[in-house]
């Protein structure tokens, strides 16, 4: 007869394999069932490789987040709150929406909304939204940020401090609730301001143009547009601040890249700013598709800014030229020697404020070539906007660490 291996009787190696697919209730309840078991499971080793699964980077010590063990490391913080880390995307947020970027270094867990002044800027720049803190009886304070005004180091912004939230899983993502002055459907409108303005301030010293008459500009810009905002949600009845917000994660594309600008990307949206967009294949294979991650009043996040034919696809080898008549909305300049690989056309979408009366412009992207042969940007032509508006993908270890990792998360 062949005799028959018991769980005990296993390698040590192989013990591990099977402790590690198991999920806490079932390892705290297996300890308890030999002197054996009970070693393997209350050991460090079972616990600190599930936390470094979670943290994707090497910590020393479980002290590091006020935690006495790496059991302790694992069941109050990285189990419960680890499945923040990654990169998040706002829902049904209005016409901006929200890319966020949670990271994990001790002693918390922190998110911050992402931005950038200009598409040609190296560097994202992060606005802290929300912090988890840990504290050695296993309690965490959560904490949110949205209220505090951005870039303003003043003394005397008491009023706009920190104050408690909550989180609150759901099927698909999470829900921030606070009841703080925060107005999540401001925050990050707020945020595309001074990105803006930002923006004006460096093209006014870049121009040689005077900086009072830049900010003059954009100020008035600023008010009648702001007037624009308040009148617009007075309309649809959202007067009244906002209280939760919905976040969705921004998981890497299914089944791998499907076409070699497939990617996350900052693009330039003139008066706007600049803007978030995910460019994918279709499911049919017919269409290269862009859909906003962050929008703005006239399109929204979450919808389609444009959409390119494959059929239309041209491979060349080019020197750029800019069409006659046409003005660069920004991120780079006609004297770049910029080398063209890929012409397509498609449709773009236009909309009035609200994104009221939509429809349809046409379009062709320009793809230039990178360093190396990977394309890293392309341009969108306006056609009967006129304009062409530069994209850049994001290259930055904060998005592609999360975006492209293969990161096997422990339930």
């Amino acid at each position: 007869m062949e005799s028959v291996v018991g769980f005990e009787d296993l390698v040590s190696d192989v013990v591990e394999i099977v402790l590690s697919y198991l999920d806490t209730r079932d390892l705290c309840s297996l300890s308890t069932c030999s002197k054996r078991l009970f070693v393997l499971v209350e050991g460090s080793d079972v616990w600190r490789k599930r936390c470094l699964q979670m943290l994707c980077e090497d910590v020393t010590r479980p002290e590091e987040w006020n935690q006495r063990t790496w059991k302790d490391l694992w069941v109050n913080v990285m189990e419960p709150w680890g499945p923040l880390i990654g990169m998040w995307v706002g829902q049904g947020q209005g016409p901006y929406g929200s890319l966020v970027h949670v990271t994990a270094e001790p002693p918390k867990i922190s998110g911050s909304s992402l931005l950038a002044d200009r598409v040609s800027d190296p560097v994202l720049k992060s606005v802290p939204f929300f912090e988890v803190s840990f504290d050695g009886g296993g309690d965490a304070t959560m904490s949110c940020h949205r209220s505090v005004i951005p870039f303003d180091e003043s003394p005397d912004s008491t009023s706009h401090c920190p104050h408690e939230c909550k989180f609150i899983w759901v099927s698909s993502g999470f829900r921030f609730v606070c009841k703080g002055d925060c107005d999540h459907g401001r925050f990050e409108r707020r945020n595309r301001k001074v990105s803006i303005m930002n923006a004006f301030v460096q093209d006014s010293n870049r121009d040689g143009e005077s900086q009072d008459e830049r900010l003059h500009s954009f100020y008035l810009h600023y008010l009648n547009e702001s007037l624009t905002f308040d009148l617009w949600l007075a309309e649809v009845g959202k007067s009244h601040a906002e209280e939760h917000a919905d976040f969705k994660r921004l998981e890497p594309q299914a089944g791998g890249q499907k076409h070699i600008l497939e990617g996350i990307y900052k693009g330039s949206y003139a008066s706007h700013g600049v803007e978030f967009v995910s460019l994918r294949v279709s499911d049919d294979s017919k269409l290269l598709v862009a859909r906003k991650l962050t929008g703005d009043p006239h399109i929204w996040s979450g919808s389609v800014t444009f959409q390119l034919d494959l059929e239309t696809q041209d491979h060349v080898d080019e020197e750029f030229v800019m069409p006659e008549g046409v003005e660069w909305r920004e991120g780079v300049s006609e004297d770049d020697g910029l080398t063209v690989f890929l012409r397509a056309r498609g449709e773009g979408m236009i909309a009035e404020f609200g994104m009221k009366n939509p429809t349809s412009c046409p379009v062709e992207l320009i793809g230039f070539k990178g360093e190396g042969g990977q394309p890293m940007k392309f341009a969108i032509h306006w056609e009967t906007l006129e304009g062409i508006g530069m994209f850049e993908k994001l290259s930055s270890p904060i998005v592609s660490s999360h975006l492209m990792s293969n990161l096997r998360r422990v339930q």
